[in-house]
């Protein structure tokens, strides 16, 4: 009877109030360790996916990298060729220019015909023979630059 007794006699109050909270309590506890497990786990797949994208960011700025020393490279390279060009077409120029002087230098054909018909009208061989002729040219055309082929 003592055990039965024990069951049905009212319990103190400060004794039936800590009873009570510690249930309520438990289940705040348990939904707010759910919350924060979801937190959490919310929090991980949101770091998980800035590790990607910072991931994916490094990559897209080394290509970038990569791609501009190319990208310079590149430029330096035209620009050397462009220097190149300039400087070959400015000794062309040069080359034009000297050869356009020379050819002013140079009888046209119609003076070398009115030449050819005076010495033919001259007949200059009945005066020289062409040995001494030769001999005295041969100075003369070397002197103004003239090249003679070796026979």
């Amino acid at each position: 009877m003592n055990g039965e007794y024990n069951q049905f006699r009212a319990k103190p109050k400060h004794l039936q109030l800590r009873e009570k909270k510690p249930d309520v309590g438990a289940a705040i506890k348990r939904q707010i360790s759910g919350q924060i497990a979801q937190v959490a786990a919310r929090i991980k797949i949101v770091e998980e996916r800035l590790e990607t994208l910072r991931t994916h960011i490094e990559l897209v700025d080394q290509t970038l990298i990569d791609k501009h020393k190319s990208t310079v490279s590149e430029i330096n390279d035209l620009q050397d060729s462009v220097r190149k060009f300039k400087a070959d077409i400015d000794e062309l120029k040069d080359f034009s220019e000297r050869l356009a002087k020379r050819m002013e230098n140079l009888a046209s054909k119609e003076e070398v015909k009115v030449i050819e018909r005076y010495v033919d009208a001259w007949q200059p061989l009945k005066y020289i023979k062409a040995n001494e002729l030769k001999d005295a040219m041969i100075p003369i055309l070397k002197e103004l630059g003239v090249k003679f082929k070796k026979r």
